[in-house]
């Protein structure tokens, strides 16, 4: 929601039947040219056309339902046990502070709503700043309102679908090492082994983002034992090969 004061748009309510508000289509009036600095999305601002609720001292409140899409840059380091912030900022498109000013309202803190519903992410709050930046180009301030959501995934699919699996495989791996090798089952246990860890990095990759930053643990932890499984792929074949030379 927006809300801003109109000097044109005031009247004497007792001139008028005492009516004290009325409802005009936001096309009508003249609305701040806020837009999303970081927008991603297909339309730029395509918000719908809605009425504006005007009050006789030229109060307007705008309120109209907008899907919004932005950019974010996430760091999976610590995935699936990481927390994103996500910023989406406001700004004035064609003003600057000295023509149009913008601030948060910070009384009206149930005007953000969220659902923390989602099946990946929990949102742990929103967090609301105000900057003033200038540019080398103009003297004038250009302020702009930043909404930072915390968000946090919930992991507890990839605690049961990835980590856990792959330890147990990884503990599977030592017992390889104590197999006799007249048994002849040394390398069928670490090949499969081997198997089961690629599809599993296989897995990790489909389920992240490809972020050059930072380079996931889970990630590292897979490629590590899969070098351990390939040495011992390895040694187990070279046992297999001395036991039956003798």
């Amino acid at each position: 929601q927006q809300r801003w004061k109109d000097e044109y748009l005031t009247w004497n309510a007792s001139e008028f039947g005492n009516v004290g508000t009325i409802r005009v289509p936001s096309n009508r009036i003249w609305t701040p040219d806020l837009v999303i600095s970081n927008f991603a999305g297909d339309k730029f601002n395509d918000y719908m056309i809605t009425n504006a609720i005007i009050s006789s001292d030229g109060s307007v409140l705008w309120l109209f339902p907008a899907l919004i899409k932005t950019y974010c840059t996430l760091n999976v380091k610590y995935f699936p046990f990481d927390t994103q912030r996500c910023k989406i900022e406001f700004i004035s498109w064609t003003h600057s502070g000295d023509q149009l000013d913008i601030f948060y309202n910070s009384s009206f803190e149930n005007s953000v709503y969220y659902t923390p519903t989602n099946q990946e992410w929990a949102v742990d709050g929103i967090d609301t700043e105000r900057h003033v930046k200038f540019y080398a180009c103009c003297e004038e301030p250009y302020p702009d309102v930043t909404f930072t959501i915390k968000m946090r995934r919930r992991s507890l699919f990839y605690i049961v679908n990835l980590i856990a699996p792959c330890f147990l495989i990884f503990m599977i791996a030592f017992l390889g090492f104590f197999l006799p090798v007249e048994s002849g089952e040394k390398v069928n246990l670490e090949t499969t082994i081997l198997l089961a860890l690629v599809v599993f990095l296989l897995m990790v990759g489909e389920s992240m983002p490809p972020t050059p930053d930072a380079i996931p643990i889970l990630g590292m932890f897979f490629a590590l034992t899969m070098v351990m499984v390939t040495i011992a792929l390895v040694m187990a074949v070279i046992s297999t090969n001395i036991y039956s030379k003798k």
